[in-house]
């Protein structure tokens, strides 16, 4: 089997992070891209002196490694050790379950010797601070000091559900590739998502560890009305896709399939309690072309894997954007005669939940409505409006057409409190496209721009982008505080753009005076919307933002121009130069 260059990549990454000193590391990849195929090649790759060890938590993921191992690897013994299925002494690759390994009682986990295991792999790495996991790695001596062993994760969601990070298993992320990213180089479909808005509202459902309660939202969505638009929407935009639904609860994914049936689209339901006989027979008949669409309760979520699904129904509201992304990667697989991933989201109300969409997977506003235009095309769209306005707060923006009418009349944007990122924060960050718990933005002229964002391993990642350094951004610093990640960033624009420093300075006594009439006049030239309050700090940012001035323009001119008044040395504007 030939693997993709991105596969040999992150086999290249974990490697070299092997041979730098890391012994516990993380690759994170979309669903679909072939993490599986990754951990399979690393017997062939990497010398095991001893056995290798893959963990797991479900029998299909069980299954699946085994097939990949059993194709890449033909001459290695390997066996699976899982509730009646026993993995022999001999056996070179075992492919485990957690959950038989910590059983109590059962005493699996004393059976397996450290001393004989060499690698260990944690398959959907995002679980793996649960207590097993733990109680598993800590067993086979992982956390030791001095260990010459290997912890691999592979993961596709970019955080645990709960919020937990995965700092305590894993020292570092050495491999990351973007959904976005590997539809572009056409490895995974395209997709294309259109929002099915109901009338409930979701206000009374309670939230429990950062997720909505399933007992009160399976009652809130369960509803006939409501059941009626999914299937509707299908027909009317879906109609011969092989399909999954997802639903909320056992009674919600039969009501769905009921529906369906009634509607003359063939459908089942599937759920974790489900005779294992049962299931199969419902799976087999939609590879088979029997069955059109599966509902299903919580178990196609992770290992299920059938390349002709061409259309995800999301009629299960979620708060995690890691969950959303399972449940669209289930559609994401290439196909011959697939040309794209339908996406029908339905959108319920609420003020007081942040309910995710498929525009939580490409930096999309919640609230835009991209009306079945392919998400990669919407995103080249936006983005390019972003850069052209980036005076404007765009988060609310609710429709994709005339973009560019709308974004010169947008809200101005708002520069974050400083202590909303640090105390001692002294530059004018925004929140980014993460939001404003876990991503904040720098732009300074020239279409600079650093960022600091919150990463699985509950690390601040401190980024940064400029012509001069590349195409791509460039990482400076990862920090464990964000306190840290803040100073980190605020003094590398310092020490390499000391120049326009000014101009982002929150603590300037300038930046809170009105607006000049030479930088009205200046931005109302160019069209960019004013308002009565605006204050010579953010005019100045604006016009910095759309490079005025060059090198040839005079420095005192140029600084009057930008903060309306003449330069003082006490006020600190003799940073700013030419911009």
């Amino acid at each position: 089997m030939i693997l993709r260059p991105y596969q040999e990549s992150a086999l290249a990454a974990v490697w070299n992070a092997y041979r730098s000193g890391l012994r516990r590391v993380l690759v994170s990849l979309p669903t679909g891209t072939g993490k599986t195929i990754i951990f399979a090649s690393i017997p062939k790759r990497f010398r095991m002196r001893h056995k290798m060890l893959v963990l797991a938590h479900r029998e299909e993921l069980l299954d699946q490694a085994a097939e990949k191992f059993a194709a890449l690897a033909p001459d290695l013994r390997i066996e699976i050790e899982q509730a009646g299925r026993r993995a022999s002494p001999n056996a070179q690759v075992i492919v485990a379950s957690v959950q038989t390994l910590v059983a109590a009682g059962a005493r699996r986990l004393e059976a397996l010797d450290p001393a004989g295991i060499s690698i260990v792999v944690i398959d959907e790495a995002h679980h793996a601070a649960a207590p097993s996991y733990q109680r598993v790695v800590e067993h086979l001596g992982l956390f030791e000091p001095a260990t010459r062993k290997l912890l691999l994760g592979v993961t596709a969601t970019p955080k645990r559900g709960d919020g937990v990070g995965l700092s305590r298993t894993f020292e570092q992320l050495v491999y990351q590739a973007e959904l976005a990213d590997m539809i572009e180089t056409g490895y995974l479909a395209r997709i294309r998502a259109l929002r099915v808005r109901t009338n409930v509202d979701l206000d009374a459902v309670k939230e429990m560890h950062g997720e909505l309660s399933e007992p009160d939202l399976a009652r809130a969505v369960d509803l006939e009305i409501r059941n009626r638009l999914a299937v509707a929407a299908y027909r009317e935009h879906a109609v011969g896709r092989p399909a999954l639904a997802f639903c909320v609860g056992v009674a919600h994914a039969q009501h769905m399939a009921e529906r369906f049936h009634a509607a003359g689209v063939p459908a089942a339901a599937v759920w974790g309690a489900m005779p294992r006989g049962d299931r199969a027979r419902v799976l087999a008949d939609l590879r088979a072309g029997r069955v059109q669409v599966v509902c299903n309760m919580g178990v196609l979520t992770e290992g299920f894997d059938e390349p002709r699904i061409s259309c995800i129904v999301l009629a299960r509201p979620t708060l995690s954007v890691s969950l959303l992304a399972q449940m669209v990667g289930r559609g994401t697989r290439l196909c011959e005669g697939k040309q794209d991933l339908l996406v029908l989201d339905l959108v319920d109300q609420s003020m007081r939940h942040t309910l995710r969409s498929t525009n939580d997977l490409f930096d999309l506003p919640g609230a835009l409505n991209v009306n079945g235009v392919a998400r990669l095309e919407a995103t080249r769209r936006f983005q390019q409006v972003a850069e052209e306005h980036p005076w404007a707060d765009l988060s609310g923006i609710s429709e994709l057409e005339d973009l560019r009418c709308v974004a010169q009349t947008a809200t101005l944007f708002r520069f974050a409190p400083p202590r909303a990122i640090a105390d001692d924060a002294r530059l004018a960050w925004v929140a980014g496209p993460g939001g404003a718990e876990t991503d904040f933005v720098l732009r300074l002229p020239e279409k600079r721009r650093v960022r600091i964002q919150r990463t699985m391993l509950d690390e601040w990642e401190v980024e940064i982008q400029a012509q001069e350094l590349g195409p791509a951004p460039v990482i400076v610093g990862r920090e464990r505080d964000r306190r840290r990640a803040v100073q980190v960033a605020e003094q590398e624009v310092m020490t390499r753009w000391a120049d326009v420093v000014a101009l982002v300075d929150t603590r300037a006594r300038w930046r809170t005076k009105p607006a000049s009439e030479k930088q009205r006049a200046l931005l109302e030239r160019r069209k960019i919307p004013t308002m009565p309050n605006l204050t010579a700090g953010q005019a100045s940012w604006m016009i910095a933002q759309m490079g005025h001035g060059s090198s040839g323009v005079d420095r005192k001119a140029n600084v009057k121009l930008l903060v309306g008044q003449e330069p003082n040395a006490d006020q600190g504007l003799s940073l700013i130069g030419s911009v």
